[in-house]
């Protein structure tokens, strides 16, 4: 028997026909590892078996591991050797490689960061932002890791350096700064800002003066003028922060409501009760619908508004302006809310 204490599940799975079945028979498996091979390892039914073919040495790794679980009456497991580790915002990820491939899972923002620096810093070569391996404006490599599209603008006096990737028809104005961090298409960086190992989803647009730090935003947030996130944040599409505001670190926010969402969750997984009819049930869901409905038609509203994205004066909706700023559009979701909607893996 041996024991390792360096390898590092890859969450690569090759599985034999016979996993279907199962599969079907069980159907409240959730999770691969946690449900499927736990309760095949366990079993006193099951005469099953599970390989693990570690990764090393070989130009061809996955290839070989790929042959070696096609003989596993269940399946195969690809792992590799830990060679470093993240210390990150968003609680700590491990980001993993062998000398001639490359293998990791993303399981949550911590490790999507790990793998996307792993990319950027060409860990992973040849797959990285120059080898173009989607369709779409092609990248090409400068000094310092940083990739861009012909299409980019940077000012004369702007500072990009350092692990950078510039979407198609990014802005980074004068004395802006932007490193460590990933800039989707059609972003545009104002004077005198600084983005710091965060990633800019489409259509971003950072005010003056304003600061970003370690943080997820995603399509066509609009951050105002002399506004600060710290790290580790979550904002969602079509938020709109500031101007003249600081968000806590580790905020989650969305544009959509907490409320709206649990009430859409009680409708699709809620108990039914014995004294209802299908009439009731029926109604309850177009109603639903209905409330769904229109709050996507104030979002819509708002973002349109204006050519800058603001919120209407005429809307109904009531924004938490204290947090997101005087001209702020979104919600903060709490931890009591995050625990009330997300399902549980029970």
């Amino acid at each position: 028997v041996e024991l390792r204490a360096d390898l590092i599940d890859t969450h690569v799975s090759i599985c034999s026909p016979e996993v279907l079945s199962q599969l079907t028979e069980n159907f409240d498996y959730q999770v691969m590892r946690r449900d499927f091979v736990h309760r095949t390892l366990v079993s006193d039914l099951l005469s099953s078996t599970i390989y693990a073919h570690i990764l090393t040495g070989s130009s061809s790794a996955l290839s070989e591991a790929a042959s070696a679980a096609t003989t596993a009456a269940i399946g195969g497991d690809a792992l590799v050797p830990a060679l470093g580790a993240l210390d990150l915002a968003a609680g700590g990820g491990i980001t993993y490689a062998s000398h001639s491939g490359y293998a990791a899972g993303v399981a949550d923002t911590a490790a999507y960061d790990a793998i996307s620096r792993d990319l950027i810093g060409r860990w992973a070569y040849p797959l990285c932002p120059d080898s173009n391996p989607t369709d779409g404006p092609p990248y090409s490599y400068h000094r310092g890791a940083v990739y861009k599209t012909p299409s980019v603008f940077l000012g004369r006096e702007s500072r990009v350096d350092h692990h950078v990737i510039l979407g198609p028809n990014s802005h980074v104005a004068d004395h802006a700064r932007v490193f460590d961090s990933v800039l989707g298409s059609g972003c545009r960086v104002s004077g005198h800002s600084v983005v710091s190992g965060s990633y800019l989803f489409d259509g971003v647009s950072i005010g003056r003066g304003s600061v970003v730090e370690k943080s997820i935003l995603g399509e066509r947030v609009a951050v105002l003028e002399n506004v600060v996130i710290e790290r580790g944040c979550l904002i969602g599409d079509d938020v709109i922060l500031g101007p003249n505001v600081r968000i806590a670190a580790f905020s989650r926010i969305s544009r959509r409501t907490p409320q709206s969402l649990q009430a859409l969750e009680s409708n699709d997984f809620g108990s039914y009760s014995e004294g209802s009819d299908s009439d009731d049930e029926s109604d309850e869901f177009v109603d639903a619908d209905i409330a769904m409905d229109k709050d996507q038609s104030r979002a819509s509203h708002a973002s349109m508004s204006s050519p800058a994205g603001l919120p209407s004066s005429a809307g109904t909706e009531v924004f938490d302006t204290q947090t997101l700023g005087a001209l702020g559009v979104g919600y903060v979701w709490t931890d009591e809310a995050g625990d009330d909607s997300d399902l549980e893996d029970d």
